[in-house]
């Protein structure tokens, strides 16, 4: 289902198809997001303001969105992961959708920012059980070196449910 306003040019399935399933257990980091970028195209705009939950008014022609994967045997929902670029930020992203379409449930999952000039940089493991595995760490520079701030740096755990929500545990 398109949002309000909006007629895409392909319908729901055919967006699905942007996004080639995977197995898990997967981890999202720097070099899937190579990998996505190589092996897939980036999402045309119309699609993105038809299906995906990013405000495109703020795009310039620098940012870009790549999808990545579906996550397989969801059944009663559907679950994507895309790689979102946009100037000093990449995340990685998943969104979950209802079997017509409507959009259940996003959020960020990993990707690094560049911010007050700190790195914050954070993985993700998406397990065959849908657990979400999230580590997030914090460089900075002091003193022109390069250091690791564990006092700012967490680790999370999430879960992907049935319903198609994605919750913090």
């Amino acid at each position: 289902m398109a949002k309000q306003g909006s007629e895409p040019a392909i319908d729901f399935s055919d967006f699905l198809s942007f996004f080639p399933e995977v197995d898990l257990p997967i981890i999202l980091e720097e070099e899937l997001a190579r990998t996505c970028s190589a092996n897939n195209k980036v999402m045309p705009l119309e699609v993105i303001r038809a299906f995906l939950p990013i405000d495109t008014e703020q795009f310039d022609e620098l940012d870009e969105v790549v999808p990545c994967f579906r996550v397989p045997e969801t059944h009663d929902f559907h679950a994507i992961v895309y790689w979102e670029a946009k100037l000093m930020q990449y995340t990685f992203q998943i969104a979950t959708y209802d079997k017509a379409g409507k959009l259940i449930n996003h959020r960020p999952l990993a990707g690094t920012v560049a911010q007050d000039g700190k790195l914050i940089r954070t993985l993700a493991r998406i397990e065959e059980d849908w657990l979400i595995h999230v580590v997030t760490g914090i460089t900075g520079t002091e003193n022109s070196d390069i250091y690791f701030d564990m006092d700012e740096s967490h680790m999370e755990t999430l879960e992907l449910l049935s319903d198609g929500k994605v919750i913090i545990l």
